[in-house]
């Protein structure tokens, strides 16, 4: 893990990079307005999967998400559970699941701590279409790591901005030696109106 550091520019083209800005705070993304659109998107269907397991899916919460960068897994606690120590209730994840073999055969490949007793559901993961506000965009800057320690008290994880005056302070926590290709690649590009940060770590 890491930080990356994107600067995109919003697009009317229907494209792979898309951003869901339903919930966010429609002020600072109101430059972006011109751009949103009406976009289907997959999601998982929680409620099916957990249904077709006898399952209510209103009695859990996701405590933890592993990826090999291929597959996925989750694993849930009791919805009323406090922190991050519940014990697990039950995993599903998206590995191949081998019919003739028995299941208490069956092994994942995730090895998630406190999970042994919690039954595991494997095979691909049902999805429902949903209709979500979108911006479409490019990528035209990128930056990987390089900032002080107070960046992460002014960004959370998957933060996103369209404020030049928050850019302004990113490019001040850039390490001297990144300044001048920071500036160039989301300073001296920036276009008001269709230009906004996307911050993930």
């Amino acid at each position: 893990m890491g930080l990356d550091i994107y600067h995109a520019q919003a697009k009317r083209e229907v494209d792979v990079n898309f951003f869901r800005i339903d919930g966010m705070a429609s002020d600072e993304f109101r430059s972006l307005q011109p751009y949103v659109q009406v976009h289907q998107n997959p999601h998982t269907d929680w409620e099916k999967m957990f249904s077709d397991q006898g399952l209510v899916y209103g009695n859990y919460r996701a405590v933890v998400r592993a990826t090999d960068g291929r597959r996925n897994c989750f694993a849930f606690v009791d919805a009323d559970a406090v922190g991050f120590e519940a014990p697990i209730r039950v995993i599903f994840s998206d590995e191949w699941q081998f019919p003739l073999l028995p299941r208490f055969m069956q092994r994942s490949k995730f090895n998630v701590p406190g999970s042994k007793k919690a039954p595991h559901f494997f095979g691909p993961f049902a999805t429902i279409m949903k209709s979500e506000n979108v911006v479409f965009y490019d990528i035209v800057g990128y930056q990987r790591n390089g900032v002080s320690d107070d960046f992460y008290q002014c960004f959370r994880p998957d933060d996103v901005t369209c404020l030049e005056n928050r850019v302004e302070g990113i490019y001040q926590m850039t390490a001297p030696e990144l300044r001048e290709e920071f500036k160039r690649t989301f300073m001296n590009n920036w276009i008001d109106g269709r230009s906004f940060v996307i911050i993930s770590y």
